[in-house]
Formats: C-alpha cells, sequence, structure tokens
C-alpha cells in the first residue's frame, strides 16, 4: 500500500542440525565466487561472439558480482524456539500415526478430479512405467523423530508466475533468467 513493497515470509520447522536457507545461499555464494568459468569446456557451436555466448554471459554474471539476482534475495531471517528432543529408547506407536493409505470414497475422487480429465482409480495412481508402483502399494517410511526449531524468513523478490508475463519480451527474459540461474548452479557443483 502506498507505494509499499511486496515481501514473502515462510515459517517452517527444520531439523536441530539443518542448515538455514540463508547458511545454503551464503554457501552458494561463496562457491560460486571460487567458479572459473575458463576451466570449463564450452560447446563451440553455441558460442558465437564473447558478448552473446553463454560463456561469456556466465563468465559476466560471475564476474561483477550479479549471480545473486538469480536466487533468494533474503532480508532477514530467524531461528525460533527449539523443540525438546524425544525420549531415549521410546518407540512410536504405529496406531497413533497410521501411514496405510485411506480408501476413497468416489464422491471424493469427483471432487479431485477436474471437468474433462480423466477420473483416477486408486489403482491407477502410478505412471504406468514398468517397475513404477502405486501410491497405495507403497511401503510408508517411517518418520524420523529429531528435535526441530523454528525458522523464519523473509525475502523480497516474491516473483510472478510466466502465465503473467504481458509480452512475449516479459516471457522471454523470464525463461532466460531461470536457465541463466540454472546453470550458475550447474558451474558450482561441477
Amino acid at each position: 500500500m502506498n507505494g509499499g513493497k511486496c515481501f514473502a515470509v515462510k515459517d517452517v520447522w527444520l531439523d536441530k542440525d539443518s542448515p538455514t536457507e540463508k547458511e545454503n545461499l551464503d554457501k552458494i555464494f561463496a562457491a560460486l565466487d571460487e567458479v572459473d568459468v575458463n576451466k570449463y569446456e564450452w560447446d563451440p557451436s553455441i558460442n558465437t561472439t564473447n558478448d552473446t555466448c553463454l560463456q561469456g554471459i556466465i563468465g559476466d554474471v560471475l564476474h561483477n558480482k550479479e549471480y545473486n539476482r538469480y536466487f533468494m534475495d533474503i532480508v532477514c531471517d530467524q531461528r525460533g524456539m527449539l523443540t525438546k528432543e524425544p525420549v531415549q529408547d521410546t518407540v512410536p506407536d504405529p496406531k497413533i500415526f497410521n501411514t496405510d493409505p485411506m480408501p476413497r470414497s468416489p464422491a471424493k475422487m469427483a471432487k479431485w478430479t477436474r471437468p474433462g480429465t480423466q477420473q483416477l482409480s486408486q489403482r491407477s495412481k502410478f505412471s504406468g512405467r514398468p517397475g513404477s508402483t502405486p501410491l497405495c502399494a507403497a511401503v510408508p517410511c517411517s518418520p524420523d523423530y529429531k528435535a526441530k526449531f523454528q525458522y523464519r524468513l523473509v525475502y523480497n523478490n516474491v516473483g510472478k508466475p510466466l502465465y503473467e508475463a504481458t509480452n512475449l519480451k516479459s516471457f522471454s527474459q523470464g525463461i532466460y533468467d531461470a536457465c541463466i540461474g540454472a546453470s550458475c548452479g550447474c558451474l558450482m557443483n561441477g
């Protein structure tokens, strides 16, 4: 309102020993600071001129430290309260959190299906590829009971979905930015 900014707030519970998103982002930026684009083999068919080739674009982004615009812009974050550790030698009661799939009535299945699409039966909820398992037949994994801490994160690049692009130029820019960010992530892991 009145020229204010849009922010997003994320409030989650993380395992006690998990890094926060801010810590992860700091590690990503530190790793990108160490990337040398010249040590990679670049496809010569897409490297036409230095200012429009992928190597030149990524090199400029890394050299000018502009990679932060392709990642979440964290305004502030905070660790909150910590839950208690589970009591040693306790075993969860399997009757409390029953992980067996619940039968779904035809009325409920119809509610979950969009008009004009095919109705899925409980049996057909798998890809149909060889070796795939229907969801109802999947073996449930037991939860990992660990102490958790509350983590709040405020970031200001909320973003927009591509379907809200007003023209081809803004749509193309969104795809371009996503590709540059993904390329930076691949270099960091390389």
